[in-house]
This record gives C-alpha cells, structure tokens and sequence, in this order.
C-alpha cells in the first residue's frame, strides 16, 4: 500500500481494517468503529 502515504502513520493493522471497511461501506465502518473501541485505538474520524 505504497500509494497511502497520507495514512501511513497509522498502525498497519487498523489501516488494513479501515480500507477493507470502507470498501464494504458505511456499514462496515461502524462495525470497524466498534472493534476499534474494543481494541482501545481511536479513530480519527470518528466522534
């Protein structure tokens, strides 16, 4: 994913989950959101 240096600061994992997510839909971002929580790692655009 050379291509994403805008996020690449990120942990490699939670931007995996969160291009997968965002590819599957606004649906699948709320269940990265909640897994996110579950795993104590804020996400940047959530609130």
């Amino acid at each position: 994913m050379n291509t994403l240096l805008a996020i690449d600061c990120l942990p490699s994992q939670w931007t995996n989950d969160t291009l997968a997510t965002l590819l599957s839909g606004f649906s699948g971002i709320r269940r990265s959101h909640v897994m996110a929580n579950k795993d104590n790692r804020p996400l940047g655009f959530a609130t």
